[in-house]
């Protein structure tokens, strides 16, 4: 699989508003703060929902339950 953004050239404009509203859905790029390391960014595609069916090569799409409230 090729990166979703290149290092060189591509511009990457955020919308700080839509994650506060739970609008984030599949083959969206998210952009955080690392944990490891405050002063740097990661930029990851989400690929799932907790609860939507996760298709992998080895296996056939199934759902993934919700964890029990605790």
């Amino acid at each position: 699989m090729l990166p979703a953004l290149n290092l060189a050239g591509d511009v990457v404009v955020v919308d700080r508003v839509s994650v506060r509203f739970g609008q984030v859905t599949p083959r969206d790029i998210v952009l955080m703060i690392s944990p490891e390391d405050p002063r740097k960014w990661l930029v990851k595609r989400v690929v799932g929902m907790q609860g939507t069916p996760s298709p992998t090569l080895s296996t056939p799409a199934t759902a993934t339950p919700p964890p029990e409230p605790s």
